[in-house]
């Protein structure tokens, strides 16, 4: 599990359902934002880059950028 400071939003990894769900810190809202992964391990932010990296057993890792510093939108990296 992890806090993004910034946003006050949980994420956390659940290797039963193969999903990345996040939740307000208050535990309200859960959602699930990534769903289909094999065997979730460590998962991470960076609030201040908008970075949320996770590994998961069929992807060496993996970076989503949730923000980007001068738009709105979702750019993603992903590396097998």
């Amino acid at each position: 599990m992890v806090l993004d400071w910034e946003t006050g939003n949980l994420f956390w990894t659940d290797r039963t359902y193969n999903h990345i769900s996040m939740a307000r810190s208050d535990g309200m809202y859960p959602t699930v934002v990534i769903s289909g992964l094999d065997q979730t391990m460590e998962i991470a932010v960076h609030p201040e880059r908008g970075y949320f990296l996770f590994t998961s057993y069929n992807i060496n890792w993996y970076c989503k950028s949730t923000r980007s510093p001068n738009s709105s939108s979702i750019n993603s990296t992903e590396s097998h």
